[in-house]
């Protein structure tokens, strides 16, 4: 998420890929920093033991949502309600951020 605050606070547009384990602790900090709105795209864990075709595969999958991400303007969304999207925890339905036109 520091990541992410760095490169906004510059003015590039950034998305924070995030594994899903890590769910709970992107969100802390997206609101301790203040970027509740913060475009997150939650991968599905494992990710550190994956091979590279393992690895290939979850990139492909994520990539329209990162480009999405990058592209779409957020709407204001609650960092504490904010789910993650098909490769995020079980049950979770979308991105983080309400994208416009969705």
């Amino acid at each position: 998420m520091h990541d992410g605050a760095h490169f906004e606070e510059e003015g590039v547009p950034s998305a924070v890929l995030v594994s899903d384990a890590f769910k709970p602790q992107a969100q802390y900090q997206a609101k301790s920093l203040g970027l509740q709105n913060a475009a997150r795209v939650f991968i599905k864990h494992p990710i550190s033991d994956q091979t590279r075709e393992q690895l290939r595969g979850k990139a492909e999958k994520a990539y329209a949502e990162v480009v999405a991400a990058l592209t779409d303007t957020p709407e204001p969304a609650d960092a504490d309600a904010a789910e993650g999207n098909e490769f995020g925890a079980e049950g979770a339905e979308g991105p983080c951020c309400t994208k416009k036109g969705s």
